[in-house]
């Protein structure tokens, strides 16, 4: 019996392998039907372009890798710096700056010594896709991020000097009645955006300064310590 048992246990292992193996060939086809139709130019690259990319992946290994550490760095610190409890508009401008400057400089880099380079360059920076956008630049929110910051200057340099003075607010408020609900606090900070808000009662919280204890009907209750 135990090996009549072990003879259709294996049968309907192997069944439920040809299966799987079956839908992921389906998945793949289909994957590959759907790229086929995009105009992405790294969807489409033939077999010498992508030899010459690979050999010159592998001959400045060293040297990519260092460039695009400093762009990831760059990039996130610039992304983060809203979050980071950094409001200063002029400092902001000048990471967004850097990040794209790390970029563009590694650009040349790879268009000025060869084919592969550029190859290599554009297929993994200037033509990453996703589920929503079919071609896009990797630097792409950066530099819209920056435009945004210099095109509407003063009106962004009078929200974040006003989020400046929240940390002293908060502050003095917890000096005077030593803790109050979150969700309070944030609309006595209105028209600031309630995310900002947090990121400062974060960085206070960072400092010390105070404590956030959630309640069992799930209010947040912020206390000085």
């Amino acid at each position: 019996m135990n090996f009549i048992k072990q003879f259709f246990n294996a049968i309907k292992e192997k069944h439920k392998k040809i299966l799987k193996d079956e839908r992921l060939s389906n998945g793949l086809k289909k994957s590959f039907e759907y790229e086929n139709q995009l105009s992405n130019p790294k969807l489409h690259r033939t077999e010498r372009d992508e030899d010459l990319s690979f050999n010159f992946s592998q001959k400045y290994a060293s040297i990519i890798s260092k460039y695009e550490e400093e762009i990831y760095d760059k990039v996130r610190l610039a992304a983060r710096s809203i979050r980071f409890g950094n409001f200063d508009i002029d400092e902001m401008i000048k990471l967004h700056e850097n990040a794209v400057k790390s970029f563009y400089e590694f650009q040349d880099f790879c268009f000025n010594k060869s084919k592969g380079g550029k190859v290599y360059f554009e297929d993994m920076w200037l033509y990453c896709h996703n589920s929503t956008k079919e071609k896009f630049s990797y630097i792409s929110s950066c530099e819209n991020e920056l435009l945004d910051l210099k095109s509407n200057y003063d009106e962004k340099k009078q929200y974040f000097d006003s989020l400046s003075n929240v940390k002293i607010k908060i502050k003095q408020l917890l000096n005077n009645q030593s803790e109050i609900e979150q969700k309070e606090l944030c609309k006595k900070f209105l028209p600031l955006k309630a995310s900002d808000v947090l990121v400062v009662i974060k960085n206070l919280k960072e400092e010390d300064f105070l404590v956030v204890e959630k309640q069992l009907d799930s209010r947040k209750i912020i206390k000085k310590i």
